[in-house]
C-alpha cells in the first residue's frame, strides 16, 4: 500500500537512487522500504504471493512466464515442470499430473511429452495429456482401454510353468454345466471356455461342500416394534380415562422421555435431545396447551431393549397391561386401520415372547448346486452379479467354479439365503509356508435386517476367524478398506474388535488358477474373473507345457487397501 510522507526531504529511492520531492508519495514493497512511483510502476508481481519485486528480484518464473520470488519458488504450490523445467503454479496453473511417478508437466508440453510408463497391453508411448484418466490409471493407452480386446491372449504378455497352478480341478459335472446354461441363458457356448471346475470346499480342498456354523445378532423385533408404538404416541385413538390425570394417554405416559412436545401458548419445545424436558402431570393438565410434535424411535427401542420405564419398572409388563386390558379392542381396531395384515399384531407378540438374539445358520464353502440360488439372491438385493448382467459386470460369475474363492452364506429357518460374502485368501509369497494365509470376507450383503448390518459383520468375522483355524496352520483375518459400492468392510468393524494396523508394507496375491473363461465380450465391463468389490486386481498370465488350462488368473492388492486384524474372541 502506498503511504504518505509529510516530510520527504533527503528521501532518496533504494531502486533509482533519485531524490523524492517533499510532496511525492513514497511506495514500500517487500524488498524495499522506500520506492518512487516511477519504479513501483515497473516492477512485477510474484505470482504466488502477489508482492512486487524488481526483474532481477525475482529469479524464478513459472511454465507461462509469471515471475516467482524465492521464497514461493520452495513453497507447496509450486512444482517443476518435467518437460521445459519451469515452475508450475498448483495453485491456480494449467497442468497435467502422472500420480504414478509424482510428475508435473505444463500443459503447453503436454502433447509431446512423454510420462515415465507406457501401456502395459500395447507397449505404445504414454503422454501426459493421458495423466490421470481413467485409462492411464489401468495403464492402459486410449484404444487399448475404450477397445477391450476379446480374446484373454490378447491381455496375456507373461508365461509360467504348469506345475505353478495348483488345485484339483476336474471336467465340469453336470449339475454345473445346468447352472451354466441357465444363468447365461445358453449363450456361454459363444466364448472359448475350460470346461473346468476346481474341487472346494469349506472342509478341505477336494471335498465340494460346507463347515456349517452359526452367528447370533439382536433381535430386530426392537426396532420394529418401536416404530409401531411411534404410530401408536402420535394416534388419538388409545386416549382413556384415568382417576388421577383424567383424559390420558397410556402410551404417552409409559413413553414420555421419548416424546417431542409443543407449548402453542409460548411456542417452545420440551423433550429435543438434549433441551428442556416437561414433566407428564403438566402435559396431562392441558392437553389443549401441550401437543406432541413427534417421538424418537431409537429412544423408544433402547427403551424396548433394556426393558425398563422411565422409573426403573418393568417396561414389557406394563406394555403388556395396557393392550391386555381396557386398549385391546382399540389396540385390534388401530391393527385393523393400517391394512397391513396383522403386521403390528405379530410384532406386539414377538415382542412379547422373542429372545434377545436371533441365531442364524452360516455355511463357510462353495457347492455348484447354489449358484443358481445365490444369483436370485444377488438380483434380489441389487447386486451387479445377476443373471441380467451376464455380459456385462457378472460376465466373470462362472469363474467362481474355478477360482479358490469360498460363500459364507447366511440363512435363516426356512434356509432362504439371507445374507452372503464370497471368502478370499490372500499372501504376499505363497512360497513361504511360514507366512500366515491373510482371509478377506468381502462386502456382505444382506436380505433384511440391514439395521444390524454391523452386528452381521462383526459376527461373520468371528465365526470366519474360528473357521479359519481348522483350516490353515497359520492365518490372520484382514478387512478391506476400500469398496466401490459400499462403506468398507473396515469401517463396519473398526469399533468392535482389537486389530492393528500392517507393520511391514506388504502387498498381496491370491494363489492362481486356471481361468475359466478364454474369451469374452467387448463389453468394457465385462471380466474373466469374478467381481472385485473392493480394491483387488487381476492378473493374467500363459501356461507353458499346458494340459487342464492355458491361461491363469491371480488377484492382487495392494498395501494400502486392506487393514489386519486381531479378532479378539472376548470382544
Amino acid at each position: 500500500m502506498p503511504e504518505e510522507e509529510t516530510n520527504n526531504s533527503n528521501c532518496q529511492c533504494e531502486v533509482c537512487s533519485c531524490e523524492l520531492e517533499e510532496d511525492a508519495v513514497i511506495e514500500s514493497t517487500h524488498q524495499y522500504e522506500i520506492v518512487c512511483s516511477d519504479c513501483e510502476s515497473s516492477m512485477v508481481s510474484c505470482d504466488g504471493c502477489n508482492e512486487l519485486f524488481t526483474d532481477d528480484g525475482a529469479p524464478y518464473s513459472t511454465c507461462s512466464g509469471q515471475p516467482v520470488c524465492e521464497p514461493c519458488s520452495n513453497g507447496n504450490n509450486f512444482q517443476s515442470c518435467v518437460a521445459c523445467h519451469e515452475l508450475i503454479n498448483t495453485d491456480h496453473g494449467d497442468y497435467y499430473y502422472d500420480d504414478h511417478y509424482d510428475e508435473y508437466c505444463c500443459s503447453d508440453q503436454a502433447n509431446d511429452q512423454e510420462m515415465s510408463w507406457s501401456c502395459s497391453r500395447c507397449d505404445c508411448t504414454m503422454y501426459f495429456t493421458d495423466a490421470g484418466t481413467d485409462y492411464a490409471d489401468s495403464e492402459l493407452c486410449y484404444d487399448c482401454y475404450h477397445n477391450p480386446e476379446s480374446s484373454l491372449a490378447d491381455d496375456v504378455y507373461r508365461f509360467i510353468d504348469h506345475d505353478a497352478v495348483s488345485g484339483n480341478y476336474q471336467a465340469l459335472s453336470s449339475s454345473a454345466k445346468s447352472q451354466l446354461n441357465w444363468f447365461y441363458n445358453y449363450n456361454n457356448d459363444d466364448y472359448e471356455h475350460s470346461n473346468l471346475m476346481v474341487l472346494k470346499g469349506g472342509l478341505e480342498l477336494n471335498n465340494i461342500g460346507y463347515a456349517e456354523s452359526s452367528i447370533k445378532v439382536a433381535s430386530p423385533v426392537y426396532k420394529e416394534f418401536a416404530y409401531i408404538i411411534k404410530e401408536m404416541i402420535g394416534s388419538d385413538l388409545f386416549f382413556t380415562r384415568h382417576k388421577k390425570y383424567g383424559l390420558y394417554h397410556p402410551l404417552r405416559h409409559l413413553f414420555h422421555s421419548c416424546i417431542k412436545y409443543y407449548d402453542r401458548q409460548t411456542g417452545d419445545n420440551f423433550n429435543y435431545r438434549g433441551g428442556t424436558a416437561i414433566d407428564f402431570e403438566s402435559v396431562v393438565s392441558d392437553l389443549n396447551r401441550y401437543t406432541v410434535d413427534g417421538s424418537y424411535g431409537d429412544k423408544i427401542t433402547e427403551m424396548l431393549r433394556s426393558n425398563k420405564t422411565d422409573d426403573g419398572g418393568n417396561l414389557q409388563r406394563a406394555v403388556a397391561n395396557v393392550f391386555n386390558r381396557s386398549l385391546k379392542e382399540r389396540f385390534d381396531y388401530f391393527n385393523l386401520r393400517r391394512m397391513d395384515d396383522q403386521l403390528a399384531a405379530k410384532r406386539y407378540n414377538q415382542y412379547l415372547t422373542n429372545a434377545v438374539d436371533v441365531e442364524y445358520p452360516l455355511q463357510i464353502g462353495f457347492n455348484p448346486v447354489d449358484l443358481k440360488e445365490i444369483a436370485e439372491f444377488n438380483a434380489s438385493v441389487g447386486s451387479c452379479q445377476d443373471q441380467s448382467n451376464r455380459g456385462s459386470y457378472s460376465f466373470g460369475f462362472a469363474d467362481l467354479l474355478v477360482n479358490p474363492h469360498l460363500f459364507a452364506l447366511i440363512r435363516d429357518d426356512n434356509n432362504e439365503i439371507i445374507g452372503r460374502s464370497v471368502i478370499r485368501f490372500f499372501k504376499h509369497d505363497w512360497s513361504d509356508d511360514l507366512e500366515p494365509v491373510s482371509v478377506a470376507p468381502s462386502r456382505l450383503y444382506l436380505k433384511r435386517n440391514t439395521q444390524a448390518k454391523k452386528e452381521f459383520y462383526v459376527q461373520l468375522f468371528k465365526q470366519i476367524d474360528a473357521w479359519a483355524y481348522t483350516a490353515f496352520d497359520s492365518h490372520q483375518m484382514i478387512a478391506y478398506s476400500s469398496s466401490r459400492h459400499d462403506s468398507s468392510v473396515y469401517s463396519y468393524i473398526r469399533d468392535s474388535f482389537n486389530f492393528t494396523d500392517r507393520t511391514v508394507n506388504k502387498s498381496l496375491q491370491t494363489q492362481r488358477w486356471f481361468a475359466f473363461w478364454h474369451t469374452k465380450p467387448r463389453d468394457s465391463s465385462a471380466a474373466y474373473s469374478y467381481y472385485q468389490d473392493e480394491g483387488q486386481h487381476t492378473r493374467a498370465v500363459g501356461i507353458r507345457n499346458g494340459g487342464l488350462g492355458d491361461y491363469a488368473l491371480q488377484e492382487t492388492m495392494s498395501d494400502y487397501d486392506y487393514k489386519i486384524i486381531g479378532a479378539n474372541n472376548e470382544n
